[in-house]
């Protein structure tokens, strides 16, 4: 029978803690408490299935507040830290931000712990900030193979210096005219797409409206003429 990978890590370090010398002391203080390792490794590789049974009485909206919820620390345009990521490989090595210890979230776009929100000091555009969650939720996995297990309320493996000192860093390089010229054409890039997604939106709104404009005055019609 194949073991489970937390018997396998408590195993190895069950060997570490006692290993073979031909007495037979038992180590007893080394057993027990790889006993409790193995037992809450296995309660913690279960609660993978669902997160939210960590904390019964939260709802879904409580627990996407915890991940991603705005607590007014938004300070970076969105577009702006994307064009960082783009245009500075060397500070931003992984475009998920995972080298900064944040656990990626391709749903919201963000990893988790990072929150989103039109900013009306930036001018109502879309920034970026920081939350709860940046800190206090950890991934771990018992081996590389193994489903990850997040962990709420944990210490988290965030690097928040890294993170401000790679954008403040990205924010001083941009002053030199190069740099500055890769990060408006890729900014405009993006304002480009956003216009184009506008313009197609409005676009197909038009069309509808003057698709419905014949059957509503069809409509008058023969309403005025039931009339008379």
């Amino acid at each position: 029978m194949k073991r489970q990978p937390s018997i396998r890590v408590v195993g190895q370090a069950l060997r570490l803690l006692c290993p073979p010398t031909g007495k037979r002391n038992g180590c007893p203080t080394a057993i027990f408490l790889t006993f409790g390792l193995c037992v809450n490794a296995a309660a913690l590789e279960k609660s993978t299935t669902t997160r939210i049974d960590q904390v019964p009485t939260w709802s879904t909206q409580d627990m996407d507040f915890f991940l991603h919820g705005s607590m007014s620390s938004e300070v970076v345009p969105e577009g702006v830290l994307q064009a960082f990521i783009k245009i500075y490989p060397d500070l931003f090595p992984t475009i998920d931000l995972s080298h900064l210890g944040l656990i990626p979230d391709s749903a919201f776009g963000w990893p988790i712990g990072l929150s989103r929100k039109s900013v009306k000091r930036l001018g109502g555009l879309s920034a970026v900030g920081i939350n709860c969650a940046s800190c206090h939720i950890a991934q771990i996995a018992s081996t590389p193979a193994s489903e990850p297990i997040r962990i709420l309320g944990a210490t988290s493996h965030f690097d928040i210096e890294a993170f401000f000192g790679s954008i403040l860093t990205a924010t001083f390089k941009t002053s030199d005219p190069t740099n500055m010229k890769k990060f408006s054409c890729r900014l405009s890039q993006r304002r480009t797409r956003s216009l184009r997604c506008c313009l197609a939106k409005s676009a197909t709104k038009d069309c509808r409206n003057n698709e419905e404009r014949p059957i509503r005055r069809e409509k008058r019609r023969g309403r005025r003429t039931a009339q008379d």
